[in-house]
């Protein structure tokens, strides 16, 4: 099987976001439990990949931190005096 087209994955990862079944095929391929080849080849996984569209949404709700945000708390916990549990 030829490479994945460039606009094919970048509409996978898109539509992982929205959709558990794609969000599994990309993270197999991740976490080396399958390759592109594999998951792409599936014809289950590209429908649900057109499904999902290009619209551009995002999930509601709060967005995580960036790695930045996630460093000065981090940073400013580590800073902070001690605090009893419980």
């Amino acid at each position: 099987m030829p490479p994945v087209p460039e606009p094919v994955r970048v509409a996978a990862s898109a539509a992982a976001a929205t959709d558990r079944a794609v969000w599994r095929g990309t993270t197999r391929i991740g976490t080396g439990l399958a390759t592109p080849a594999e998951v792409f080849a599936d014809p289950e996984f590209l429908a649900r990949v057109r499904a999902a569209g290009t619209d551009g949404s995002v999930p509601s709700g709060p967005r995580p931190p960036t790695y930045a945000q996630l460093r000065r708390t981090i940073a400013a916990q580590a800073h902070a005096p001690d605090r009893e549990e419980g």
